[in-house]
C-alpha cells in the first residue's frame, strides 16, 4: 500500500478482504482478518490517529496463545497510571502456592479492586490482589518472587487513579488459613458473662 492510496483506498481494500467472512470460514480467514486489522491500525497511525487507539486501551494480542509478546512491545501507557506498564498477563489459579506477598497502600483512599488486579497482573504470576473492605490498604499474592519484586520496584511511589501508591514486602500471614491451625491460640479467651 502506498501513501497515495489514502484512507479511502484502504477502507475499500479492507471491505473486499472482509466480505464473505462467515463463521464456517473462521479458521481460514482468521489470519486474513488479523492482517487487515493490523493494516488498518497502521493507516490510522499514519493519519495521526494513533493516540486515539492507544489512550487507555489494551492493545490486541495477535500472537498465538502461550507465545511471547511481539518484540519491541514490552510496555504501554495507560490513562490511569503515570508510568508505562507491561502488557496485561493472565492470573494464576487461586490454589497456586504463594511465594511472595506485597502490602499495598493507596493514599488518600483506595481505588477499585479491578484496577488493582489489572495493574498487578501485568507483572505476571499474580494469584490475588485486593483492598481490605473500607480501607485504603490491601495485599497482593504472587507465585514468583521476581514478579512481585518487579511490581514493587515499578509501582512504589507512583500515581494510580490519582492516588499515591506505596508497595512494600508484606509480613507473612498470621495464620495459614487451615481451620486446624488458625490464630485461635493468639486470641484472648472469652470471659463468662454475668
Amino acid at each position: 500500500m502506498g501513501d497515495g492510496d489514502g484512507i479511502a483506498g484502504t477502507v475499500s481494500d479492507l471491505t473486499r478482504s472482509l466480505s464473505g467472512f462467515t463463521g464456517a470460514d473462521v479458521d481460514g480467514n482468521l489470519s486474513t482478518l488479523v492482517k487487515s486489522i493490523q493494516k488498518a491500525t497502521q493507516v490510522l497511525e499514519k493519519a495521526g490517529l494513533g493516540q486515539a487507539l492507544s489512550s487507555g486501551a489494551v492493545p490486541m494480542d495477535t500472537s498465538a496463545p502461550g507465545s511471547p509478546p511481539p518484540v519491541g512491545s514490552g510496555r504501554e501507557r495507560v490513562r490511569w497510571c503515570n508510568v508505562s506498564l507491561p502488557y496485561r498477563q493472565g492470573m494464576e489459579p487461586k490454589d497456586t502456592p504463594c511465594e511472595e506477598r506485597l502490602f499495598i497502600v493507596s493514599q488518600p483512599e483506595s481505588f477499585p479492586d479491578h484496577v488493582l488486579v489489572d495493574l498487578l497482573c501485568r507483572f505476571g504470576g499474580l494469584i490475588d490482589a485486593y483492598f481490605m473492605p473500607g480501607k485504603n490498604y490491601g495485599y497482593a499474592k504472587f507465585s514468583r518472587l521476581e514478579n512481585a519484586k518487579d511490581a514493587q520496584d515499578t509501582l512504589h511511589g507512583q500515581t494510580i487513579c490519582n492516588m499515591r501508591l506505596k508497595v512494600i514486602h508484606a509480613d507473612p500471614p498470621k495464620f495459614d488459613g487451615d481451620s486446624n491451625n488458625s490464630d485461635k491460640a493468639r486470641k484472648r479467651p472469652r470471659t463468662a458473662q454475668q
